[in-house]
């Protein structure tokens, strides 16, 4: 297996916290750190008005990102880890933070397709 990707859809989320930036970041920190992922770079944009925040984190062990929807109550997370990161514990996290009225939460085992004599060979 090359990795595990956590992908999150969360509405009902408070729209004050979706809009702020500085405390979505601390948070993806935070989530980041419960997977024993390390940050390589940060980068994230608040839209202007009643807009949202998008922000990406570059990890060492792959990327995290987010994007939220305050018009909409929801934000898109997105954790993608290789070797002995768990991405599910910053799941865990988000979800404690975000405290969701409802979710769509989706985790993938990541790894290369295996070649045999030019045919793809089932797990």
């Amino acid at each position: 297996m090359i990795g595990s990707h956590w992908i999150a859809d969360l509405s009902g989320c408070d729209p004050e916290f979706l809009k702020d930036e500085a405390a979505l970041n601390r948070l993806l920190e935070n989530a980041i750190a419960a997977s024993n992922a390390t940050i390589l770079k940060s980068v994230s944009h608040k839209f202007g008005g009643e807009g949202g925040v998008t922000g990406l984190f570059l990890l060492s062990e792959s990327h995290a990102s987010y994007h939220s929807y305050p018009e909409l109550n929801y934000i898109a997370l997105d954790i993608f880890t290789c070797g002995d990161c768990d991405p599910r514990r910053s799941g865990d996290h988000l979800l404690a933070a975000f405290q969701p009225i409802a979710s769509h939460v989706n985790f993938l085992r990541r790894d290369v397709p295996r070649v045999f004599s030019g045919k793809l060979v089932a797990r």
